[in-house]
């Protein structure tokens, strides 16, 4: 939230991300947490580009900095996204379980 972000210190131990929304071949939605700056960023965002037309994996090479993206060996039918979507907030609902910081009163707030 907007006004819970304004309260927190840039040298929090808070990470930035960018949130993905993706889904597997089981069709299950889920959202893949992309760092908000560094070469992961950008090479989780190519990644990204890269799914929006091919089945990729996506794995985390600490020595590259960045994602190794492939596509995928297998051809697998195209993702079963839902007809009508969810909407923003039920989506978020369903990726934190509830557990959403939505004021600077927050706990998770307090303690930092």
């Amino acid at each position: 939230m907007p006004e819970v972000g304004r309260t927190i210190a840039e040298d929090s131990e808070i990470k930035k991300v960018i949130l993905a929304l993706c889904i597997n071949r089981s069709d299950v939605m889920f959202f893949w947490p992309i760092p908000a700056s560094g070469t992961f960023r950008d090479s989780g965002l190519r990644a990204v580009g890269l799914a929006r037309v091919d089945w990729i994996k996506a794995i985390g090479d600490l020595k590259l900095g960045g994602f190794r993206t492939r596509k995928a060996k297998e051809h697998y039918d195209e993702p079963g996204w839902p007809a009508v979507m969810p909407s923003v907030n039920e989506l978020l609902s369903l990726a934190f379980h509830g557990n959403i910081v939505d004021s600077p009163e927050h706990p998770a707030v307090r303690d930092l």
